[in-house]
């Protein structure tokens, strides 16, 4: 009888925590304005909100990179329906390999919108990201601005 109570008070908590361990997964693409421009690709993922993040891939002339990001919504009320506005903070870093070398860090702020559709299993976003860091290169250094413009979509399991 106690192997009973214990197995469904298991299912109860599994059952009553799905939402709180969700996990997030989807691809971003998009292009990028200011110091950092150029575009690409991401590997998006999140423990469940309001933490997000990714793994980007990026190209430019004769160079190739790879960044990291990650934000916090602090502020995600609904508009209408499944969709959602959002703003938050984040950092963010990358290194650039090719002609230059270069190492970026610095803040964000990421502002979109998100579509939940299919019972909050797909989740479509267009998202812009301002950020001001400082960069280290092998040919200049110093302020750095980047405004991505990305175009994502993230499954839910």
């Amino acid at each position: 009888m106690k192997k009973k109570i214990i197995a469904v008070v298991a299912i109860l908590l599994c059952v009553g925590t799905v939402n709180v361990f969700a996990f997030g997964i989807g691809v971003q693409a998009g292009g990028t304005f200011g110091t950092g421009v150029g575009g690409g690709a991401a590997l998006t993922f999140s423990f469940g909100h309001p933490w997000y993040f990714a793994v980007d891939f990026g190209f430019g002339d004769n160079s190739f990179g790879v960044g990291v990001t990650g934000d916090y919504w602090f502020y995600n009320p609904t508009i209408t329906g499944p969709l959602s506005f959002y703003i938050g903070g984040g950092i963010f870093g990358s290194v650039w390999l090719g002609d230059n070398v270069a190492f970026t860090v610095g803040g964000r702020i990421p502002i979109g919108l998100d579509l939940k559709l299919a019972k909050n299993v797909i989740e479509l976003y267009l998202q812009v990201a301002p950020g001001f860091g400082a960069r280290i290169a092998s040919n200049s250094g110093g302020f750095y601005w980047t405004i991505p413009v990305n175009l994502g979509v993230r499954f839910w399991f």
